[in-house]
């Protein structure tokens, strides 16, 4: 038993090795690496701390309560984000919505690039279809997402005119409450749109959600992500995804 808290530990750093080499340090990535450290402290106190737990009833039944929780929230939230995982929706919409996802050397990120490539196929069978690109300037960052995204949309057949940049917002809710804004007084008459919302498909059920909090008819496209960040990206989102429900959704009915 002793020897398995080690080898999670050492995948578990290994795994944030790798990470650093090809992807950004978040909330996920942190949060793995803490549970490595962790995993290798037990293994190096293994003997004391398994003697406090054999005699300690009261910490063995905190400890396994707190687990026990832990495990079933995450499973619960990990289950509303591979609900919302495949594409819902119809065939002709207002908007498509394309969230930003980081750029480098002032070109779309992998990630970024694979939301771009979806929005793209959209656009070309859709032609009527608008689509807002969001994403502000990161402080590390030349220029803005949205402005990178609108290039790389240009250089893949989609008009100008069919483009609307949103280059102020620096999360997901403002990605979405800037973007209503701005197709709000684009439109004639105010009322819910009808969008497509394209993210990487981990990311849709929380989108959607405050999209939906926005007063926005909202629908869903997701694309892919490396196998490699696939354990990041979740451990990250259901982090926000439990932020989003305890915070946002109940200090804001």
């Amino acid at each position: 038993m002793r020897n398995l808290f080690l080898v999670l530990g050492i995948i578990g750093l290994l795994y944030c090795m790798n990470l650093i080499r090809i992807a950004n340090i978040d909330t996920g990535a942190v949060v793995i690496f803490s549970f490595s450290l962790f995993f290798i402290a037990i293994y190096v106190f293994y003997r004391p701390l398994k003697t406090v737990w054999s005699r300690k009833r009261s910490a063995r039944i905190l400890v396994l309560t707190l687990l026990g929780a832990i495990i079933i929230v995450s499973c619960v939230l990990e289950g509303l984000i591979l609900s919302s995982i495949a594409d819902d929706h119809p065939k002709k919409l207002d908007y498509v919505l394309v969230l930003g996802a980081g750029i480098r050397r002032g070109k779309p990120s992998p990630v970024l690039k694979e939301r771009l490539n979806k929005a793209v196929d959209y656009l070309k069978a859709y032609p009527k279809a608008k689509v807002v690109v969001s994403g502000g300037k990161g402080y590390d960052e030349p220029v803005s997402e949205a402005s990178v995204m609108e290039d790389y949309l240009l250089a893949h057949g989609i008009p100008s005119q069919r483009i609307v940049k949103e280059e102020k917002a620096t999360s997901t809710y403002e990605n979405l409450k800037f973007s209503r804004d701005l197709m709000n007084r684009q439109s004639a008459v105010h009322y819910p749109e009808r969008v497509l919302i394209i993210s990487s498909n981990f990311h849709l059920h929380r989108a959607k959600s405050m999209a939906r909090d926005l007063g926005l008819e909202a629908f869903g496209a997701g694309s892919k992500v490396p196998l490699s960040v696939i354990p990041q990206v979740h451990v990250r989102e259901i982090l926000a995804l439990a932020k989003y429900y305890v915070f946002d959704k109940m200090g804001n009915p």
